[in-house]
């Protein structure tokens, strides 16, 4: 399931929509604002998401269960790093050996 998580995959919903599972029964809409390079090597590749969510969600981080229309169900580790007045914003990062 990991390996269907690039770059490339969440580039090409750059902008898009995701619902992210608050509780097990409760989701939310985001929106995925940011896809980003890191430093990457010939043997390991990084980069980071970012997701904008309602300022209603709980700043809390933790693996929460994502759904999309294209890239299915998955997990992810999110940590929240802003909170605007009508926003808050969850990153993740990804780092794999190649």
């Amino acid at each position: 399931m990991l390996e269907r998580l690039t770059k490339t995959s969440f580039a090409e919903q750059l902008n898009s929509k995701f619902q992210l599972f608050v509780e097990a029964d409760t989701a939310v809409e985001v929106e995925l604002v940011e896809v980003e390079q890191r430093r990457s090597t010939p043997k390991q590749d990084q980069f980071s998401v970012v997701f904008r969510a309602p300022a209603s969600v709980p700043p809390r981080q933790g693996v929460y269960k994502m759904k999309h229309d294209s890239m299915g169900e998955f997990e992810i580790f999110l940590v929240p790093y802003l909170r605007e007045q009508d926003a808050i914003y969850f990153e993740a990062f990804f780092n794999r050996l190649l």
